[in-house]
């Protein structure tokens, strides 16, 4: 059973997301990864999200050219360069059958 699509919930969020995308772009102005001089964990999620993003449809807007530039940077990083068809992450489903997690109450 395909889940109804809400449009104005779709474009609320998208606009969220151009939104954070520019703060972003303003938080990367002076430096060349998010969180600090290097390439750490804060990064890898970041480029997941921007590629879902794209995915979804938002564009990148040429006016952020710090997200711009952190983006192809990242990008070009050699485990997200062979992991994809054209894009950097691949989604796949998760499967419960594959994975044991017990969450017991306290």
């Amino acid at each position: 059973m395909r889940t109804p699509q809400l449009h104005d919930y779709g474009e609320s969020q998208r606009y969220l997301a151009r939104f954070q995308l520019a703060w972003l772009d303003a938080q990367l102005k002076d430096q060349e990864f998010i969180a600090a001089p290097r390439f750490t964990i804060a990064d890898i999620p970041t480029l997941a999200a921007i590629d879902f993003a794209l995915r979804a449809g938002i564009t990148l807007d040429t006016a952020l050219k710090d997200v711009t530039r952190w983006y192809h940077a990242i990008s070009s990083r050699p485990s997200p360069a062979r992991s994809g068809n054209g894009r950097h992450t691949t989604v796949r489903p998760w499967r419960a059958a594959n994975a044991s997690i017990s969450i017991a109450a306290k």
